[in-house]
């Protein structure tokens, strides 16, 4: 009688067993198609942020802005650079009388000179300061609508591919190791490009207005 029952059990969980494997072959297509329909939108994407900015057009246009204005400022104090040359090459011959006076406008020129000098590297500092700035303000917004759009509920900046330090020892290694913050991700959630060119076509579309 218990052997009867034994098997009898046993017939029941081979059939049990059986069920359940047709009922996952005859889901399984269906799961499949479903999955090309409409597939699970990724929670989390990165962003290549040294990227995305060389990508930009405005970074494009502001930099040649930057290059323009460091034209000005050095040719202003080349100016005064050679000014000051032709002070000093006059010294060498200049009477006693007149090497006084150069003297002291040789002072005066590098005076100015250096005044010159620091005004230059101060104004370029800051305008390379301030378009920064306005860069990145400009990306997170840019980032936070398209993620919003496509449905991101995260978006990390992506410094998997940043190389490790090769000088600096063992602490500057194990501080880059630890400090990364994305150790691996797919091509499939790397929205840099679509952010790039979303921003683009605004910039386009604003008649290069920043």
């Amino acid at each position: 009688m218990k052997c009867e029952t034994l098997w009898r059990w046993s017939l029941v969980g081979s059939l049990v067993f059986v069920g359940g494997a047709v009922l996952s072959m005859s889901t399984a297509p269906v799961n499949a198609n479903l999955a090309q329909v409409a597939p699970a939108a990724e929670p989390v994407a990165v962003v290549d942020l040294q990227r995305l900015i060389d990508s930009l057009s405005e970074r494009t246009q502001g930099q040649r802005e930057l290059d323009e204005l460091g034209t000005r400022l050095e040719k202003g104090v080349n100016d005064l650079r050679a000014q000051l040359r032709a002070k000093a090459d006059e010294l060498e011959t200049a009477s006693d009388a007149r090497a006084r006076q150069l003297f002291e406008e040789i002072v005066r020129l590098q005076a100015d000179l250096d005044a010159e000098q620091q005004y230059a590297q101060r104004i370029a500092a800051e305008r390379l300061t301030r378009m920064k700035r306005e860069l990145y303000r400009k990306v997170l917004a840019a980032v936070e609508d398209y993620a919003t759009t496509a449905g991101y509920s995260l978006v990390i900046s992506d410094d998997s591919a940043a190389p490790l330090p090769r000088e600096g020892g063992l602490q500057a290694l194990e501080s880059a190791m630890i400090s990364r913050t994305v150790l691996y991700g797919r091509d499939t959630v790397d929205i840099t490009d679509a952010v790039a060119n979303r921003m683009n076509a605004d910039f386009a579309s604003s008649g290069g207005n920043r």
